[in-house]
C-alpha cells in the first residue's frame, strides 16, 4: 500500500536567487573545493588522521599485548577471566588516549584552521607542522 502527499511549492520572484553547487562544492565546501585547491583539497588532513590513528591504535595494542602476558604470568598462565580481560582493555585504552593526545589536538588544529578566513588561517602543510607550530 503506497501513500501520496501532494506538496505546492511557491517560489516568490522577488526572492534572491538559489546559488547551486556541484556535488563536490558541497562535499568539500566552497573555499576549498579542488577547482581553487587542485588533488591537495581531496588529502589535505589525510597525514594528521594517519598519524591519530597510527599512534592511537599501536599504543593502545601494544600495551594490551604488554598487559595481558603480565597479568597472565601473574595469574600462573591460567586463561584470564572476563574481568581482567576488561580491565586490561580499559587501562590499555587510557595508554593510548594519553599518547594519541598530541597529534589528536594537530587534528583538531587542522579541522579548525579550514574554517578560519585566510587572514587568520595557519595554512598547516602536514600533521608534524600542526604539532610543532605554536603561535
Amino acid at each position: 500500500m503506497t501513500s501520496q502527499i501532494s506538496v505546492e511549492v511557491v517560489h516568490d520572484p522577488s526572492d534572491r536567487p538559489v546559488h547551486t553547487t556541484s556535488g563536490v562544492e558541497r562535499f568539500v565546501g566552497r573555499n576549498h573545493s579542488p577547482r581553487r585547491l587542485g588533488i591537495k583539497a581531496f588529502h589535505k588532513g589525510l597525514s594528521v588522521g594517519l598519524l591519530r590513528k597510527a599512534t592511537y591504535t599501536t599504543a593502545r595494542l601494544g600495551s594490551f599485548k604488554v598487559l595481558t602476558n603480565k597479568v597472565v604470568a601473574a595469574n600462573d598462565g591460567k586463561p584470564l577471566p572476563l574481568y581482567e580481560k576488561a580491565l586490561c582493555g580499559v587501562i590499555a585504552g587510557a595508554i593510548g588516549a594519553t599518547v594519541d593526545s598530541p597529534p589528536d589536538s594537530s587534528l583538531i588544529r587542522m579541522q579548525a584552521n579550514a574554517t578560519l578566513p585566510a587572514v587568520r588561517c595557519q595554512n598547516y602543510k602536514n600533521a608534524f607542522h600542526a604539532l610543532y607550530c605554536c603561535k
